[in-house]
């Protein structure tokens, strides 16, 4: 099993607070997200499942991370290759903050 976990910037930190309008147009096709909270769960398949959440501290401070996890490694990367490439369309920047493997 695989796990990466990124953060989620923008060049302005108050566009990070627009961030979940643009949620459904950045899954499409991939997941149908649901919403939790503060969170959003989606499975694009049975293997695998993305978390994305959001901590704040104020309304200035608010930080998104989001998680994959999956068996197979080629389509956590096919996955956040397309994410990556939607988010950046839309001003955002992503960066691994960290990465795990867990055997079975």
């Amino acid at each position: 099993m695989f796990s990466l976990m990124f953060k989620i910037l923008a060049d302005d930190p108050f566009r990070i607070r627009y961030f979940v309008q643009s949620i459904n147009d950045i899954f499409k096709e991939i997941c149908e997200p649901i919403k939790i909270g503060a969170s959003y769960l989606c499975a694009p398949n049975q293997d695998t499942l993305i978390l994305l959440f959001l901590n704040s501290q104020s309304i200035k401070d608010i930080n998104i991370s989001l998680k994959i996890i999956s068996n197979n490694a080629m389509y956590i990367v096919q996955t956040m290759q397309e994410l990556n490439n939607r988010l950046r369309s839309q001003g955002f920047h992503i960066t691994l903050s960290e990465a795990s493997t867990t055997s079975m």
